[in-house]
């Protein structure tokens, strides 16, 4: 014969073993608690005040440290896990910008190049994404006489080479640091980052930016 266990049933399910016989919780399952209650509260207010949001929404239970990163894409609207601002040089790929919360890249440009002059040097040449091509970014650039490739506002410059320039700056970005981009995610597994605590995600991003980094050095001594 075998005895059938009584469990004591709430309305929210079985009563713990800590709550049973009043023991203290661990550290680990007070914060669970505490973050089980915070997403309770925040979907109660969803769902009370439609439609609404709620800034720095907690999106995973077992993650709650990722915010939804909203990037416009067909096939991803919306991505989660570190976003990373990457400034490349002579096709080597540096961290300038690690954040689990969503940022607008356009502000990082200053900083980029400001890092840029600490490491190698001034910056005379940049090419960036046209989300940098603010009017603020525009005059920064110019008063230091740095060469974009940013549109030209207004009409065409007279100078052909001008031109030329800014389709070759294009180019360049275009095939190295995008390239560089689906390089760390589809060879180096930075797309699908297995790990869950931030400190070992942004490990896994660090190395796997590093070990491409050093492939390209190879690559080079070895040519």
């Amino acid at each position: 014969m075998f005895a059938r266990r009584s469990v004591k049933y709430y309305a929210c399910g079985p009563v713990s073993f800590q709550t049973r016989f009043k023991l203290p919780l661990t550290r680990s399952q007070a914060e669970r608690l505490k973050l089980c209650r915070l997403i309770s509260s925040q979907q109660q207010y969803l769902l009370k005040h439609p439609p609404s949001k709620w800034p720095n929404r907690l999106v995973s239970f077992s993650q709650p440290h990722l915010r939804p990163i909203v990037r416009g894409k067909e096939n991803k609207v919306v991505e989660y896990g570190p976003k990373v601002h990457i400034l490349q040089a002579d096709a080597i790929c540096y961290v300038e910008h690690t954040s689990f919360h969503p940022f607008y890249e356009g502000h990082r440009l200053k900083i980029s190049v400001v890092k840029h002059k600490q490491t190698f040097g001034d910056c005379k040449q940049l090419a960036a994404d046209k989300l940098y091509a603010s009017n603020q970014n525009r005059s920064w650039a110019r008063a230091r006489k740095i060469f974009h490739n940013f549109p030209r506002k207004g009409p065409k410059s007279k100078d052909p080479h001008d031109q030329q320039l800014k389709v070759m700056l294009s180019k360049a970005r275009n095939n190295s640091l995008e390239g560089a981009f689906g390089n760390h995610k589809n060879h180096y597994k930075l797309g699908r980052i297995r790990v869950r605590s931030p400190q070992t995600q942004l490990l896994v991003v660090y190395v796997g930016i590093m070990a491409a980094n050093a492939k390209q050095i190879s690559t080079r001594l070895a040519a």
